[in-house]
């Protein structure tokens, strides 16, 4: 408990990293056989103090390399949004609410996970279904780019040509007759 009380982060650890050779071990070390040493000559007082000391030099050695529990519930949320977007990419309510209410969290918490990152939640889902619509583009028989943006959760073709142009500086129409060109290249003969 006083440990924990000193270090809260050290509760999540199922094990104390290897101490040896890290900066402060050695006087971590020389500081407890000290205090054993001591240790029955101090009041209560005294002891309180010395045991204080002691915790704190234990978080300073072993807290650095500790992951950070926040941190690594972060990271596993972001995991499973980015799941939940991918298993969900058609359906055109995907967004951060229904994201959120799907992974059983707070919009906030949603937000607060990806805050770390250099992309937002709405950004998550644009780029994915972007992607996809990509995809298909490059397919000749993938569909026209109205199907193909509604297929992967657009609602609207016109805002689906202008995120595209953002994202790849292309817009539907040229990336699906590229692929139409590349494949009448293919399919005739070398000469």
């Amino acid at each position: 408990d006083l440990v924990h009380a000193v270090s809260p982060r050290l509760a999540d650890v199922a094990s104390v990293p290897r101490l040896a050779g890290r900066p402060g071990t050695g006087l971590l070390v020389r500081y407890v056989d000290a205090l054993a040493e001591e240790l029955p000559a101090l009041d209560e007082r005294s002891a309180r103090a010395a045991s204080d000391v002691l915790l704190e030099l234990l978080r300073a050695v072993v807290e650095p390399d500790v992951v950070d529990a926040r941190a690594a519930r972060r990271e596993a949320l972001r995991a499973r949004a980015r799941r939940h977007v991918r298993a969900h990419l058609a359906d055109p309510r995907l967004g951060p609410g229904a994201i959120a209410r799907a992974l059983a969290v707070s919009v906030r918490t949603l937000h607060a996970a990806f805050a770390e990152t250099d992309e937002s939640v709405a950004a998550l889902v644009r780029r994915a279904r972007l992607a996809r619509c990509r995809q298909d583009l490059l397919e000749p028989s993938g569909g026209t780019v109205t199907e193909i943006a509604f297929r992967w959760g657009f609602t609207d073709a016109t805002h689906f040509s202008h995120a595209f142009k953002r994202e790849y500086g292309l817009t539907p129409r040229d990336v699906r007759r590229g692929a139409q060109i590349d494949k009448e290249l293919r399919a005739q003969p070398m000469v």
